[in-house]
This record gives structure tokens, sequence and C-alpha cells, in this order.
């Protein structure tokens, strides 16, 4: 699985609205400039990143956006998910995608290793992140 620059921008704003602890408001343009992501692509990234339940939406003077759950209660599989797609480490692994589903030898071994890619991403938290723990 290759991490798009949605991906990658989306974890970044993530954590930044984790540094509050989900709990005070960040406005975009706060998240944009400390994360250095473009405006317009910052928004359809945190309307994505709603849609799937992980934001919410604060509107009117002070408003932005804050985490819908504790940092520790998000994964990174989550928000890669929500952005990125089902975690997949090859796309022959996906449904219509492959012609030879019924006879690949590789297939097994790829699937084993996407479960443990998505295993691994679903492990870590935003907290771990944050917290600069690495197992």
């Amino acid at each position: 699985m290759k991490i798009s620059s949605k991906g990658r921008y989306g974890l970044r704003a993530m954590l930044e609205l984790s540094r509050k602890n989900g709990i005070d408001v960040t406005s975009a343009k706060s998240i944009s400039e400390e994360q250095g992501i473009p405006m317009a692509y910052l928004e359809r990234i945190l309307y994505a990143l709603h849609q799937a339940g992980l934001v919410e939406s604060v509107r009117g003077p002070g408003g932005g956006y804050k985490l819908r759950k504790l940092p520790s209660e998000i994964s990174i599989g989550d928000i890669l998910r929500a952005l990125e797609g089902p975690i997949v480490i090859s796309k022959c692994l996906l449904k219509n995608e492959c012609n030879r589903i019924n006879d690949c030898i590789a297939r097994v071994l790829l699937k084993r290793l996407s479960n443990k890619f998505e295993q691994v991403l679903d492990e870590v938290s935003l907290e771990d992140i944050l917290g600069g723990k690495d197992e």
C-alpha cells in the first residue's frame, strides 16, 4: 500500500487535533498553518474525516474541528481507511481487480502480508504516536 499525500496530510491534521486531546476546537486555518497543508486540500480531508465519524465540525465564531473520540480510541488504520479506502498491499486483493483470483499462488502470501499490515495500523493509536510509543 502506498500512502498518498491525502493520507499523510490527514494523519498530520489528526495529530494536530490530538494535541488538544480532542476536546478543544481547532480552526482549519490553524491546522493548515501549523502543518503546512494547503487550505483547500485540508478542507476536503476534514470533510472525509467528518463523514467517517472521526472529527466533529463546530460552526460559528471560534468554530473549527475536534476529535469525536479520544486520541487513544482512534487508530492510524481508522484514519487511512477513511482517506485511502481499503488497506491492502496489492490491488489484486480487492474484489473484481484480479482475473486469476481462484488460482493465484501469490494470493495467500499477499493476503497474509496485507492482514498483518492492517493489524499494525489498527494497533497504533493517535495517542501512541503523540507519546512517541514505537512498540
